[in-house]
């Protein structure tokens, strides 16, 4: 009959010139409190997929494209959906998703887009994903796009969460 091993212990010692006992310790990690016990399991659909070579490449070059009119759109203070979408037309993606910056219940939404592109083919789906608002203090407007792969759901897109 095979037995568990216990877990390593460590000793501390006291301050110098203590009458107390060393203090054993494990390295057995605590319980997780109020973490559920499948959290990771409940999480794990969130996990982008890696891009097969080709796909990437597909979707560095869409971003490519895009990044010079968002990044206009941006240095102009123009946070319209129209004109973020007629930046992709331009690249020849007019299917981009465009929705806006998440904000908390019944506040007023910020000024923004955010703008998720699916690039479905026979190897494979990319992501080109991003947003763009304006700075806070009334700094320069910011701007990111990446490239990613789809999410465990097979998804481009991932819904807002708490």
């Amino acid at each position: 009959m095979a037995t568990t091993p216990a877990p390593p212990t460590a000793t501390t010692a006291p301050p110098a010139g203590s009458a107390e006992p060393p203090a054993v310790t494990t390295s057995r990690a605590l319980p997780p409190g109020d973490a559920p016990p499948n959290h990771v399991d409940n999480r794990s659909w969130r996990v982008r997929k890696a891009l097969r070579p080709e796909v990437r490449s597909a979707a560095v070059a869409v971003a490519e494209a895009v990044r010079p009119g968002l990044g206009a759109l941006c240095d102009a203070g123009n946070f319209d959906q129209a004109a973020t979408r007629a930046v992709f037309a331009g690249a020849g993606r007019p299917e981009v998703w465009l929705t806006g910056l998440n904000s908390p219940l019944g506040a007023t939404p910020p000024a923004g887009v955010v703008f998720v592109l699916t690039l479905a083919g026979e190897q494979g789906t990319g992501c080109v994903l991003g947003h763009l608002h304006p700075g806070q203090d009334g700094g320069p407007g910011q701007l990111l796009v990446s490239v990613d792969g789809t999410t465990g759901e097979g998804s481009c897109y991932e819904p807002p969460s708490h």
